[in-house]
């Protein structure tokens, strides 16, 4: 984040937010982005209060954010290795 000048997250979730308003993310997917971090929260520290059948569909259907975020950022990674970056 400090490398591009996108601004300093106040909290995890805002990152991505950042990314967005910074046009490297689309704003819903940002949000989604954001809302997983959320869960993950929920799940480290309030593990005893999850609800399993939101859990079970986040897990159904909502990993493939997770691989969608992975792979942006393997390529900013990539990008910057690239002679002349």
């Amino acid at each position: 984040m400090s490398v591009y000048n996108l601004g300093r997250p106040e909290v995890q979730r805002d990152l991505f937010r950042l990314l967005a308003d910074a046009g490297y993310l689309r704003p819903a997917f940002a949000d989604t982005l954001g809302d997983l971090v959320a869960l993950r929260n929920r799940i480290v520290h309030l593990y005893w209060d999850i609800d399993i059948e939101r859990l079970y569909d986040y897990l159904l259907h909502d990993v493939i954010h997770l691989r969608q975020f992975r792979d942006f950022a393997l390529g900013l990674l990539a990008a910057e290795e690239e002679p002349g970056s």
